[in-house]
């Protein structure tokens, strides 16, 4: 057995994993399973650490997911240097100490990720095999209370707090960020930096002295109402436009032919000639970016049923905008710009295509999506930027804004901007 970081393959079996054990009700706070792989994904990746136990499948040609945990923050501000964990192991696979393997490996990342300790707060009295293992481990039973846990059935069971402290404490936990706070680790070089970046069209300014870092290894929101400047900092990172003051780097180079290699961007038009078929887009698209994978573009354009020879005009706007997505999604590179990538779509096909996004987004890539459809964006995102007449109203990490607004995105975006 083997304890790694998890990869995007494992995502269809951590979720089943998961979900196993919230529909079980008897260990984890949480009452909703995980609806599909998006949203799975888009989960697993908020935590500071989510590692997965991996022993070699019956055929011996891949690992199979027996085993995962999570580790957070248990609290916001100034308590959020403890961490949280959850632990979840395949109800075939208990007994074999991987459950004591998966809390070693946690208590072991502490300090790694910027926690001082380790605290449960639910621990169920029924959950006799967890009591013990925690003490076997060294943790401090700090008190208990009754009835604080909810069973399936509706029953309440007393829960115990537990708390363990890492094995070298650190002051300053690296993952700590404010609202206002660079959406950046310190040691991460941000794929796009704006500083003080103005965009005029004649007496309109579009952008007015707009400031921001996006770190690799991101999805971030661009979010706004119709005017606020989302479609020229995308066309401005894209190289279309030219800034009237200020600065745009992309990986430290302002945007010239030499970053289009660095940039795959998805604008809110189409724009292939009606008479150009599917295949020879691929084709364009493979002539000029050295990083477009054809493979992956063809079984894209096969799980969506598009045909290859089909010309751009018998298509519908909905399979157009499709087609336009694989071509960028197809690309490897180090920044994906999408304005609007599921405005014009049916809510079925809106969400295959974000899982398309999330399907094709590479972990070291950094993807910076404009839309007015922030509820459905929402759950993938792991940063957001919300943008008024040209200004950043507020920008940051999705789960720090929340917790500090008290608001879901969408509701912040509503109340904020409503007319």
């Amino acid at each position: 057995m083997d304890i790694r970081t998890f990869r995007i393959d494992d995502i269809s079996e951590m979720r089943a994993l998961w979900n196993e054990v919230v529909l079980a009700g008897n260990a984890f706070p949480q009452t909703d399973p995980l609806r599909d792989d998006a949203e799975a994904l888009s989960f697993f990746r908020r935590q500071t650490r989510t590692a997965v136990a991996v022993v070699p499948s019956e055929a011996g040609d891949r690992e199979r997911v027996v085993g995962l945990y999570i580790l957070h923050p248990n609290n916001i501000g100034r308590c959020a240097h403890i961490a949280n964990a959850s632990y979840a192991v395949l109800s075939g696979e208990r007994g074999r100490g991987i459950g004591r393997a998966l809390v070693e490996d946690s208590i072991a990342h502490l300090a790694d990720c910027g926690f001082t300790g380790l605290q449960f707060n639910a621990v169920v009295a029924s959950n006799v095999g967890a009591l013990a293992l925690y003490e076997k481990l060294g943790f401090t039973r700090i008190g208990s209370i009754p009835g604080g846990f909810q069973n399936k059935d509706g029953q309440l069971e007393d829960m115990f707090i537990f708390y363990h402290a890492a094995s070298s404490p650190q002051t300053t936990p690296a993952f700590v960020q404010d609202v206002a706070a660079p959406t950046f680790a310190p040691d991460a070089a941000p794929v796009l930096i704006c500083n003080d970046l103005t965009k005029r069209y004649g007496a309109v300014t579009a952008l007015d002295a707009v400031s921001l870092s996006l770190a690799p290894g991101r999805i971030v929101g661009l979010l706004g109402p119709n005017g606020s400047g989302k479609t020229t900092l995308i066309k401005l990172a894209a190289g279309l436009l030219q800034p009237s003051s200020g600065q745009m780097l992309i990986q430290g180079m302002q945007p010239s032919p030499a970053t289009k290699a660095l940039v795959s961007y998805l604008p809110e038009r189409p724009y292939f000639p009606p008479s150009m078929r599917v295949q020879q887009t691929l084709a364009f698209f493979a002539d000029f970016y050295a990083d477009f994978d054809v493979e992956l573009a063809h079984t894209m354009l096969k799980d969506l049923g598009i045909p290859a020879n089909t010309p751009m005009a018998a298509l519908s706007k909905g399979t157009k905008e499709k087609v336009q997505l694989i071509l960028v999604m197809a690309r490897h590179a180090a920044l994906y710009l999408l304005d609007e990538p599921i405005g014009g779509v049916d809510p079925a096909t809106r969400d295959y295509i974000l899982k398309t996004i999330i399907g094709g987004y590479r972990r070291n890539s950094t993807l910076l999506i404009s839309t007015h459809l922030v509820a459905d964006v929402e759950p993938v995102l792991d940063e957001v930027i919300f943008l008024g007449q040209g200004h950043i109203f507020a920008q940051g990490p999705v789960e720090a804004f929340k917790a500090q607004t008290g608001t879901s995105l969408d509701e912040y975006f509503r109340r904020t901007f409503a007319c």
